[in-house]
């Protein structure tokens, strides 16, 4: 079957020297990058100080909407790494890790 699959692959020019299989683990590749958090609160305390050239008393507000913002991105920071939550990224993928671990549990015989 996998053999007839290559020869009409072959006929229509998208041919593979190798039968298409799964392997029994994937590469790391790159590591995941951390999401910036806050962005909006940082920017908008920006906004503020460059319109109040750099005045804190006027933009008390926006200073306190990013630390509240920072620490509550650092205390769900710190309950995940705590819990070892698997999550997915931002992309909807799986770790490596947690895919080699899967992966293991049902070998394939090639």
């Amino acid at each position: 079957m996998v053999r007839q699959g290559l020869v009409l692959l072959k006929q229509r020019g998208l041919g593979h020297r190798r039968p298409l299989k799964l392997k029994n683990s994937v590469s790391h590749g790159k590591k995941a990058v951390n999401r910036a958090q806050c962005v909006p609160e940082m920017t908008s305390l920006m906004a503020c100080w460059r319109s109040t050239k750099f005045n804190d008393e006027s933009c008390r507000k926006e200073i306190e909407m990013f630390i509240k913002c920072a620490e509550e991105a650092e205390g769900a920071r710190q309950v995940q790494s705590r819990e070892k939550v698997v999550t997915r990224d931002h992309f909807g993928y799986w770790p490596p890790d947690v895919v080699n671990k899967m992966l293991k549990k049902i070998p394939r015989p090639y």
